[in-house]
Protein backbone atom coordinates (compact mmCIF):
# COMPACT_ATOMS: atom_id res chain seq x y z
CA UNK A 1 0.00 0.00 0.00
CA UNK A 2 2.78 1.94 0.66
CA UNK A 3 4.34 1.49 -2.76
CA UNK A 4 0.93 2.55 -4.21
CA UNK A 5 -0.94 -0.80 -4.76
CA UNK A 6 -4.05 -1.49 -4.08
CA UNK A 7 -4.56 -4.65 -1.46
CA UNK A 8 -7.31 -6.53 0.27
CA UNK A 9 -7.49 -9.40 2.43
CA UNK A 10 -9.97 -12.21 2.45
CA UNK A 11 -10.42 -13.93 5.27
CA UNK A 12 -12.69 -15.99 7.60
CA UNK A 13 -15.91 -15.22 8.52
CA UNK A 14 -15.02 -14.61 12.72
CA UNK A 15 -18.06 -13.93 15.88
CA UNK A 16 -19.21 -10.75 14.89
CA UNK A 17 -17.07 -9.62 11.92
CA UNK A 18 -18.95 -10.60 8.47
CA UNK A 19 -19.04 -8.69 5.05
CA UNK A 20 -16.72 -6.19 4.28
CA UNK A 21 -14.77 -3.76 6.31
CA UNK A 22 -12.20 -1.12 6.20
CA UNK A 23 -9.07 -0.85 8.48
CA UNK A 24 -8.07 2.53 9.57
CA UNK A 25 -5.12 2.39 7.29
CA UNK A 26 -7.83 2.00 4.17
CA UNK A 27 -7.44 -1.72 3.87
CA UNK A 28 -10.19 -3.27 2.49
CA UNK A 29 -10.84 -6.48 4.53
CA UNK A 30 -13.72 -9.46 2.73
CA UNK A 31 -14.88 -11.37 5.95
CA UNK A 32 -16.61 -13.94 3.75
CA UNK A 33 -19.15 -16.67 4.96
CA UNK A 34 -16.60 -19.39 5.78
CA UNK A 35 -16.84 -20.69 9.27
CA UNK A 36 -14.19 -22.34 10.68
CA UNK A 37 -14.01 -25.92 12.25
CA UNK A 38 -10.54 -26.05 14.29
CA UNK A 39 -8.20 -23.27 14.78
CA UNK A 40 -9.85 -21.42 11.83
CA UNK A 41 -9.53 -24.44 9.61
CA UNK A 42 -12.52 -24.84 6.99
CA UNK A 43 -13.63 -27.74 4.71
CA UNK A 44 -12.48 -27.77 1.23
CA UNK A 45 -15.50 -26.93 -1.19
CA UNK A 46 -13.41 -25.47 -4.34
CA UNK A 47 -15.93 -25.65 -6.68
CA UNK A 48 -18.53 -24.27 -3.97
CA UNK A 49 -16.42 -21.45 -3.62
CA UNK A 50 -15.43 -20.51 -7.21
CA UNK A 51 -18.37 -17.87 -7.56
CA UNK A 52 -17.95 -16.17 -4.57
CA UNK A 53 -13.70 -15.38 -5.09
CA UNK A 54 -14.39 -14.69 -8.96
CA UNK A 55 -17.01 -12.14 -7.59
CA UNK A 56 -14.39 -10.81 -5.70
CA UNK A 57 -11.53 -10.84 -8.22
CA UNK A 58 -13.49 -8.94 -11.02
CA UNK A 59 -15.06 -6.19 -8.74
CA UNK A 60 -11.90 -5.29 -7.32
CA UNK A 61 -10.00 -6.22 -10.49
CA UNK A 62 -7.49 -8.25 -8.98
CA UNK A 63 -3.92 -8.96 -11.08
CA UNK A 64 -1.86 -11.03 -8.37
CA UNK A 65 -3.17 -13.45 -5.30
CA UNK A 66 -0.69 -13.99 -2.16
CA UNK A 67 -1.74 -16.41 -0.05
CA UNK A 68 -0.21 -16.93 4.10
CA UNK A 69 -1.12 -19.64 6.46
CA UNK A 70 0.45 -23.02 4.51
CA UNK A 71 -2.33 -24.97 6.72
CA UNK A 72 -5.71 -22.69 5.67
CA UNK A 73 -7.80 -24.34 3.51
CA UNK A 74 -9.02 -20.95 2.23
CA UNK A 75 -5.81 -19.93 0.96
CA UNK A 76 -5.06 -23.12 -1.25
CA UNK A 77 -8.87 -22.52 -2.77
CA UNK A 78 -8.24 -18.92 -3.12
CA UNK A 79 -4.75 -19.19 -5.45
CA UNK A 80 -6.42 -22.37 -7.46
CA UNK A 81 -9.13 -20.72 -8.28
CA UNK A 82 -7.09 -17.50 -9.17
CA UNK A 83 -4.92 -19.70 -11.30
CA UNK A 84 -7.84 -20.68 -12.94
CA UNK A 85 -9.03 -17.31 -14.16
CA UNK A 86 -5.60 -16.56 -15.05
CA UNK A 87 -4.27 -14.68 -12.30
CA UNK A 88 -0.59 -14.06 -11.39
CA UNK A 89 -0.30 -15.79 -8.00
Amino acid sequence: MERGHKVIVITNTYKNRQGIRYLSNGLKVYYVPIYGMFDQSSIPTLLCRLPLFRYIYLREDIEIVHGHQVSAILQYEALVIAKSLGLKI
